[in-house]
Order: C-alpha cells, then structure tokens, then sequence
C-alpha cells in the first residue's frame, strides 16, 4: 500500500506546486506589465521612482522569472532598466 500512496502524494503535491508557480508567476507579471505601461514616454520628475518601484518588484521575483522564462530575456530585461534609469539620470 505504501507503494502506491507515497507517489500519488508526490504527484498530487508536484501538481499543486506547478499550478500554484503558474499563477503566482501570471499575477507578478501582470503587475510588471501594469508598471510598465504606466511609465510616462517622457520622463518627468517621478520617473526615476516608477523605475525603482519596477526593479523592486522585477528583483523580488527575478528567480520566480527565470525558472519559468529564458535567461537571455531575464538578462535583457534587467539591462533595459538599467539603461532607462540612466537615460533618466542623464535627462
């Protein structure tokens, strides 16, 4: 009997967990993408915040992202920030 209800208990908690990332990783990114789209085309003087406020929230969950996303886009994406921030710095 051990012999089935150890695995079906592995698998029943293996499915919770994917699920589970699944919807943790599609809520985090719609509040990513929320913050994006908010960010003014022309920086003013809030701007520099509303990215920091964006790469807290990308750091918090970078891990999150690149188990579930190519590494090459979470590599890409931090740069991009760092490239906004100093066009901000820079204006």
């Amino acid at each position: 009997m051990k012999t089935i209800i150890i695995p079906i208990i592995l698998f029943i908690a293996a499915i919770v967990f994917v699920v589970w990332s699944g919807i943790t990783v599609e809520n985090s990114l719609k509040g990513l993408i929320k913050e994006v789209r908010n960010l003014p085309t022309i920086p003013d003087k809030n701007t520099l915040f509303s990215i920091d406020e964006l790469e807290k929230h990308w750091n918090k969950h970078k891990e999150l992202y690149s188990a579930v996303i190519k590494f090459d886009f979470v590599y890409n994406f931090s740069k991009e920030i760092s490239a906004a921030k100093a066009g901000v710095d820079a204006d």
